[in-house]
């Protein structure tokens, strides 16, 4: 039978409540978090639509995270590109620590968790397909330039995906009154870690390699829904 609105509601503001805070493992975090964005999307509801105790909607409460982005050469600048775009697309945003191999991750415990989770799955496959093309590669690049370009192109076809995804979501008065309401409490917890910064985020993939083309392919190929390891 299947669920009401209420029951699907009361199910979120459960499941949100699984946090390492609240007692609950790494594991059971990530895999709340997972089933929450699953129920928003599968059920069109937005985070404001979920009452608090007090039957109010919550208010954006902000964590920061260290995310490792560290690589060799470009390796970690197409990583960190990568976190920017997945951070962006779930409500998060980042700041690159130069020269620490990491970035900063902000935003809601919950769209953190999904972030970071997202992140390492999406990095993994991209490594995989690129690796596997290589192999396969007889053309005249080197493989430096070839991963420089498959990562910038992969990276670029993803923020495609996912802003259209966004475009989608974000129709409703409620859903444009979230963001906005969450871009301000991630700004004002970024002012109050590193003052007013930049907002980085991925360059444009060259058009000078065949790893641009090989990049294109594998960034309309990645799952951007199916976390590693969580149903």
């Amino acid at each position: 039978m299947a669920r009401t609105r209420d029951e699907i509601l009361d199910l979120v503001k459960r499941l949100l409540s699984m946090t390492v805070k609240n007692g609950c493992t790494q594991a059971e975090a990530e895999n709340a978090a997972v089933k929450v964005t699953k129920l928003l999307q599968e059920h069109k509801l937005t985070m404001s639509e979920i009452p608090t105790q007090d039957g109010q909607a919550p208010q954006p409460s902000v964590v920061k995270e260290h995310v490792e982005t560290e690589g060799h050469g470009h390796d970690g600048d197409w990583r960190a590109s990568t976190l920017h775009i997945l951070a962006k697309a779930n409500f998060c945003r980042v700041v690159k620590l130069n020269g620490q191999g990491r970035c900063c991750l902000f935003g809601d415990e919950t769209d953190v968790l999904v972030v970071k989770e997202l992140h390492a799955w999406v990095v993994e496959q991209l490594e995989n397909i690129c690796t596997a093309m290589w192999r396969e590669y007889r053309g005249d690049d080197r493989r430096p330039t070839f991963r420089r370009c498959f990562f910038a192109a992969a990276n670029e076809v993803i923020y495609y995906r996912l802003k259209k995804q966004a475009q989608e979501f974000v129709k409703t008065e409620a859903c444009i009154s979230l963001v906005l309401r969450n871009d301000k409490a991630i700004q004002a917890k970024i002012d109050e870690n590193f003052g007013s910064v930049r907002r980085g985020g991925g360059g444009r993939a060259s058009k000078s390699s065949d790893g641009t083309l090989a990049g294109r392919i594998a960034g309309g190929a990645v799952s951007l829904n199916n976390h590693k390891g969580i149903e």
